[in-house]
C-alpha cells in the first residue's frame, strides 16, 4: 500500500474515533440530562402524589420506578412512604428494608417495628426480635401479639401466652380466642377452656369439637366425649373423624370404621391414609391397602412408613422394605426403632434420646418432628 493511502486510511480511523466519542458524549449528556430532569419532577411531587405513582409502579412490576418515586418522599419523613418501600425490599434486601421500617418506626410505627421482629427473628437475634414484636404489640399490632403468644407457649410460658392470646383476641383476631382456650385446657384451666370452646362451638366454630371431646376425656366422661366426637365428626373434623373410626373398629364395627377412615383421608388427613390402608391389607384389599400406605409414607406418615415396610416384606420387595424400615425408624416410629435395634447408629438414625424426639403424653407412640397430633391415639400435642 501507498504511503499516501496509509495515511488516508488513519486520518478517517481517526475522524471515525473521534465522532464516536462525540455521539456517545451527546447520548451520556441526554441521559444525564433525562435522569436530572426526572428526579427534578419527582422532588416537584407532594409525597401524596409520590406515594400514589410508586404503589401503581409496584402494581405494574416496576420496582425501579416504584423505588426511584417512593424513595423520594421516604427521605423526606413521609410515613406512609417509608412503609411501602420498606414492604417492597424486604422481599429483596433485609438490610435495605431495615433501614427504610428503622426510620418509621422512629415515628412509632407498629408496622414498622413488626417487620423489624421479623427481620431479628431471621437474623436468630432473639433479644432484638422481642423488643420489637413487644414495640408492635404496646402500638396495638395483632400479628406483633400473636407472635409474641406462640413464642411464649412454644417456651411453655402459658402465662404469658394467654396474656397475649387475650389482648389479640380482644383487638379482633378471632383465631386467638381458640388459641387462648387451648392454652387454658393446657395449663389446666379446665372450665375457662371449656367455656370458650362451648361458645365457639355455638358460634359454628367446627374446631371446637376436637377440643371439647379432648376436654371430657380427660375428665373420664365417655357419655360427652363419644357425643363430641361425633359431632366433629359429622361437622368434617378429620381428627374427629380418625378418632372415632379407631373406636368402631374396638368395638367390630368396619363398615362404620372405613367411611370415617375413607373421607379424612380423601380430605388429605395424614393418620387417617395410614389407618385406612392398614384396615385394607389386613381386609384382603391389598392392592387398594398398598396405595393407601405408600401415600401415607410418601408423605411422611411414620405409621405408614412401618406398615408399608411390613406390607413390601410380606410382598418380598426386602430392599425396598428395608429403605422404608429406616425411613420409619428416622421418623421416631418405636417399633421401627425396636427392629432396628443396635443398627441405629450406622444407618445415621436418632436414638431415643435424641435431641428433638418426643412422644405423645397420651399413648406414649412415637411423634413425628412436626407432629400437631399423635398419629397412634389422635391426641392434639
Amino acid at each position: 500500500m501507498e504511503p499516501i493511502s496509509v495515511v488516508l486510511v488513519l486520518m478517517f480511523m481517526t475522524i471515525a474515533f473521534i465522532a464516536v466519542r462525540m455521539l456517545n458524549k451527546e447520548r451520556d449528556g441526554k441521559l444525564r440530562y433525562e435522569r436530572d430532569t426526572d428526579a427534578i419532577k419527582r422532588a416537584s411531587l407532594s409525597h401524596e402524589e409520590l406515594l400514589r405513582r410508586g404503589r401503581e409502579a409496584i402494581a405494574q412490576d416496576r420496582t425501579q420506578d416504584a423505588v426511584n418515586y417512593l424513595s423520594v418522599a421516604a427521605n423526606a419523613g413521609h410515613l406512609e412512604s417509608l412503609l411501602e418501600i420498606g414492604k417492597l425490599t424486604y422481599k429483596i434486601n433485609h438490610e435495605t428494608a431495615g433501614h427504610w421500617f428503622l426510620m418509621a418506626s422512629l415515628q412509632h410505627s407498629p408496622i414498622a417495628h413488626y417487620y423489624l421482629g421479623k427481620i431479628a427473628q431471621r437474623e436468630r437475634n432473639e433479644e432484638l426480635m422481642v423488643d420489637h414484636f413487644t414495640q408492635a404489640a404496646a402500638l396495638g399490632h395483632v400479628p406483633a401479639m400473636v407472635e409474641l403468644a406462640e413464642r411464649a407457649r412454644d417456651s411453655g410460658n402459658l402465662r404469658e401466652a394467654q396474656r397475649w392470646y387475650h389482648s389479640a383476641y380482644e383487638s379482633g383476631d378471632s383465631d386467638s380466642y381458640f388459641q387462648l382456650g387451648r392454652v387454658l385446657a393446657q395449663s389446666g384451666q379446665q372450665d375457662q377452656a371449656r367455656e370458650i370452646f362451648t361458645d365457639l362451638s355455638q358460634q359454628g366454630d367446627k374446631r371446637a369439637a376436637y377440643e371439647l371431646y379432648a376436654l371430657a376425656e380427660r375428665d373420664g366422661d365417655d357419655t360427652a366425649a363419644r357425643a363430641w366426637l361425633a359431632l366433629g365428626a359429622k361437622d368434617g373434623d378429620n381428627d374427629c373423624r380418625f378418632i372415632l373410626a379407631g373406636k368402631y373398629l374396638d368395638q367390630g364395627q368396619e363398615n362404620e370404621a372405613e367411611q370415617l377412615f375413607s373421607a379424612a383421608a380423601d380430605s388429605g388427613h395424614l393418620p387417617s391414609m395410614a389407618a385406612l390402608g392398614r384396615f385394607l391389607w389386613e381386609s384382603n384389599r391389598r392392592d387398594q391397602g398398598l396405595i393407601w400406605l405408600e401415600t401415607s409414607a410418601q408423605r411422611g406418615s411414620s405409621e405408614g412408613m412401618w406398615n408399608y415396610h411390613l406390607a413390601l416384606e410380606t410382598l418380598g420387595r426386602l430392599e425396598e422394605a428395608e429403605e422404608w424400615l429406616s425411613d420409619a425408624a428416622r421418623a421416631g416410629n418405636k417399633q421401627a426403632l425396636e427392629k432396628i435395634g443396635s443398627n441405629t447408629e450406622a444407618l445415621g438414625i436418632q436414638s431415643d434420646d435424641a435431641p428433638g424426639r418426643r412422644d405423645c403424653k397420651n399413648c406414649d407412640g412415637a411423634l413425628t418432628p412436626q407432629a400437631a397430633f399423635c398419629h397412634l391415639c389422635g391426641n392434639r400435642v
